[in-house]
């Protein structure tokens, strides 16, 4: 968890290129999706067109491996402390970070 802090305040705040374990990892695997992707496009146009999202799919990937991490961390801070194991803190963590609580009922209507 305090890796992806880190990753947040290098990649957000800190306005010099700070990379980190997870910022290269996340680059690298969208990297090789998008070669994967353009590696038979023999046109340049059709090519640049595929190329022009990678930073877009990098940010996003990024977000996506912060959220992940950060779910991870909260679900084994919160395994000593929850009855069920770790599926129910996984449960406990997911709910708390995507505010989507799994035990949660509608709310009634006042009459």
């Amino acid at each position: 968890m305090l890796s992806a802090v880190g990753s947040v305040v290098g990649t957000l705040i800190v306005p010099r290129a700070v990379g980190g374990w997870l910022t290269r990892w996340v680059d690298r695997v969208v990297n090789g999706a998008f070669w994967v992707a353009t590696s038979r496009i023999a046109d340049y146009a059709a090519r640049d067109r595929v190329l022009a999202g990678q930073a877009a799919a990098i940010l996003l990937a990024q977000l996506a491996a912060w959220l992940g991490i950060s779910l991870v961390g909260y679900s084994l801070l919160l395994w000593p402390f929850v009855t069920g194991g770790v599926t129910s803190a996984f449960t406990a963590a997911g709910s708390s970070l995507f505010t989507l609580d799994s035990r949660s009922r509608p709310v009634p209507r006042p009459r």
